[in-house]
């Protein structure tokens, strides 16, 4: 997939991870893993039929079967390390995708952080 194989610090120092939701004190359960190449984990959904993509410029990064630079799949570190943590990825979601985001369930945020509700 990567000529280079990236470790836990690549990912998360080289990489960039992007900590912009990750909402502290408040309600810390979301984590945009963004990193600096973030078109190539877009978000997308439809709403009245009419498709709605940001970044815009993400359109080739679509085609989720492609292996590109930085793409967060099944099989990459930062999905493989948030799942196994609890964390719910956004690429599975079915009403949308949001191929960046990991968040932690409601329910076990609220177990962790009861005074946040």
């Amino acid at each position: 997939m990567f000529k280079k194989k990236l470790s836990r610090r690549d990912f998360l120092k080289g990489v960039g991870v992007g900590l912009a939701a990750l909402n502290l004190p408040a309600f810390p359960n979301r984590i945009e893993a963004a990193p600096s190449h973030s078109g190539t984990n877009p978000y997308i959904k439809y709403v009245d039929g009419k498709r709605i993509l940001e970044p815009a410029t993400a359109e080739k990064y679509l085609k989720r079967k492609k292996n590109f630079p930085y793409k967060i799949d099944k099989k990459s570190l930062p999905y493989r390390l948030f799942t196994q943590y609890g964390f719910e990825w956004g690429g599975n979601w079915s009403d949308r995708k949001d191929y960046q985001h990991f968040e932690l369930p409601t329910s076990i945020t609220e177990i962790l952080y009861p005074n946040n509700r």
